[in-house]
């Protein structure tokens, strides 16, 4: 996916660039406009024409998983790694990386902060993954407010374009009357204020320790099915199948995780990991990673290059692919007009690489 994102190119270390500020410069009692970006929308403009002006504003942070004006959810059980994936996704997204050596990542300035943990625990998690002198913006809810609240945080940082957030079901408003409607409300304020700042937030919650094997189910989440419908992208992780209740090898510790990816506009994605000696996942879906090795060899390719079928056949092969498998790949960048056939004076049967 190509774009003219002003955030494309990799960020450095450091504060990425965001600021910090108080007090939010609104009123009491105003709200946020959604519509405050862009070109104003002209009394009776037609419909088509109102959603060509929001394209416009539509920007990816990992292509295809994450975009802007969209609220995004890890879930799975506590203690099971979503941490450790989602320091591992960001650091690689923050360095320009692609996100499971397929995503494409779109670095802007963004804010991590827990709701679970002060800052000096995250730091151990850091230094444990190896990440000990990365500068990454980290915050403790208690150096936020005195109360987990997503308006603090929206009101400490302002140019931020990712906002992540650990334990958000501490945020989630209690009170009296129908929680899906409270909590539709809630999320809807939390949209508008990511339209404006044309900004994400990506967002983990919990199960208790007590329940360990979800298989994947909503439970996973812990909130409301109004809350769910307002995800974008939802990211469930649990053990493998066959550890789960039912499961051949149920009752037996393992550090192989499962994951499976919710996109709202795309197909799931279902991706299985083990751990490394220090604590990291690495992907283990044979398919998938010689998937990654033909995006490689395709992404050094230069711009114009001319590839024959006989060696593109050869390199599905070499790769270990299905041939059936390796087409439906060449399919996929077709149809995305990365990967076309060349046009003459080339000879027939060649590609032509566009982008």
């Amino acid at each position: 996916m190509e774009t003219d994102n002003k955030n494309d190119a990799p960020s450095t270390d450091g504060m990425h660039g965001f600021e910090e500020t108080a007090p939010f410069d609104m009123d009491e009692g105003d709200s946020i406009d959604p519509w405050a970006i862009g070109e104003p929308i002209a009394a009776g403009e037609s419909r088509i024409n109102m959603r060509r002006k929001l394209r416009t504003r539509e920007k990816p942070i990992i292509e295809q998983i994450l975009m802007t004006e969209t609220i995004n959810l890890i879930g799975g059980p506590s203690g099971i790694g979503k941490s450790t994936l989602l320091f591992q996704l960001l650091y690689e997204w923050s360095h320009g990386q692609r996100i499971f050596g397929k995503f494409k990542s779109f670095p802007c300035p963004f804010v991590y902060i827990s709701n679970d943990r002060s800052t000096l625990e995250t730091d151990r998690t850091l230094r444990r993954l190896g990440y000990g002198d990365w500068d990454i913006p980290i915050f403790g809810i208690e150096d936020i407010a005195a109360t987990p609240s997503i308006e603090a945080v929206f009101s400490r940082f302002r140019n931020v374009g990712l906002f992540v957030i650990e334990g958000l079901q501490a945020m989630i408003p209690e009170g009296s009357g129908d929680q899906n409607k409270r909590e539709m409300a809630w999320a809807m304020g939390i949209r508008r204020t990511l339209a404006q700042r044309g900004a994400a937030l990506l967002a983990t919650t919990h199960v208790p320790k007590s329940k360990p094997d979800s298989g994947h189910s909503r439970n996973n989440f812990l909130m409301s099915a109004s809350l769910h419908a307002c995800m974008s992208t939802m990211i469930s992780f649990d053990i493998p199948a066959a550890f789960r209740p039912g499961g051949p090898r149920h009752g037996q510790r393992t550090g192989d995780r499962e994951v499976l990816i919710h996109l709202r506009d795309h197909p799931d994605l279902l991706l299985n990991f083990t751990r490394e000696q220090n604590g990291r996942f690495k992907l283990i879906d044979e398919d998938y990673v010689k998937e990654v090795n033909l995006d490689t060899w395709f992404d050094a390719l230069p711009i114009g290059a001319i590839v024959s079928t006989k060696e593109l056949q050869k390199r599905i092969e070499a790769s270990g692919m299905s041939l059936a498998t390796g087409y439906r790949w060449r399919r996929e960048l077709e149809e995305d007009g990365r990967f076309t056939p060349a046009e003459p004076p080339a000879k027939r049967g060649t590609w032509i690489k566009n982008f």
